[in-house]
């Protein structure tokens, strides 16, 4: 399963594949579910570390995510910029990029592979 999006146009079908025929979940190997990739181990400061320890979960096991009849959609509706809500992480920065790019809702489409879900 190794090979980047822009590298090959083709990673994210044959992934998705593999995956089905194995019956597993995709696990990427360069970006782990560790808390040193979201924080810098060396700032002696991080407003992130206040929060407490990471959780990693998955998007379907983030009840607040999931649409009518308990079903994850990758986008649901009308995309507007104010639906893009900042949290306590302290990412303004990449949220108001977000919000920007959402006036042109065809953008935050062409920011996914597959408008479809799958485990």
């Amino acid at each position: 399963m190794e090979g980047r999006f822009y590298e090959d146009a083709n990673a994210f079908e044959r992934i998705l594949k593999e995956c089905k025929k194995k019956k597993i979940q995709y696990d990427d190997k360069e970006f782990t579910a560790t808390q040193d990739n979201i924080v810098e181990p060396n700032d002696d400061v991080d407003d992130l570390m206040e929060l407490g320890p990471v959780n990693w979960r998955r998007a379907a096991d983030i009840p607040s995510l999931l649409g009518p009849g308990g079903k994850l959609h990758v986008v649901q509706g009308k995309i507007e910029p104010s639906d893009i809500l900042q949290g306590e992480i302290g990412d303004c920065y990449f949220l108001s990029s977000l919000a920007g790019i959402a006036e042109n809702r065809q953008r935050i489409r062409d920011l996914f592979c597959s408008l479809e879900t799958n485990e």
